[in-house]
């Protein structure tokens, strides 16, 4: 199964290589999952996370009508955990406390019919820094 992060590539910040860990490590948790069907679907699921990287809340925000896939995003979000922290002294303050940010998850095929997941944040990504 091949996955992919719906971003182009250029030179990034070490604020924007934080918050690209974190997509990543969702991404590939879902792309463990065995996703039923064939049919291109999406969830957009609001994650809160902890200091420490735990994911403590999720709920589903634009569901895919498929309540296997949203349960399956879910779920892999919620295996991710701990996501990411900063990098060390990346922040000239103390990093954010909690953070909250929706992250899209998609499934289809490509063009030779292979399973694709890939994913991106909804709206901003979080700041990883105050």
């Amino acid at each position: 199964m091949a996955f992919a992060v719906d971003k182009p590539v250029r030179d990034i910040t070490l604020e924007e290589y934080s918050i690209n860990k974190i997509l990543m490590r969702i991404i590939t948790s879902f792309a463990k999952f065995k996703l039923d069907g064939t049919n291109a679907m999406k969830s957009s699921i609001q994650i809160t996370m902890s200091p420490n990287g735990d994911v403590i809340d999720t709920h589903i925000t634009s569901s895919s009508g498929n309540q296997s896939f949203d349960s399956i995003a879910i779920q892999a979000v919620k295996s991710a955990s701990p996501l990411p922290l900063p990098l060390p002294n990346m922040c000239a303050t103390d990093p954010v406390k909690i953070k909250t940010f929706t992250v899209e998850l998609k499934s289809g095929l490509t063009r030779t019919n292979q399973p694709i997941v890939s994913g991106d944040y909804v709206g901003q990504p979080p700041s990883m820094c105050l």
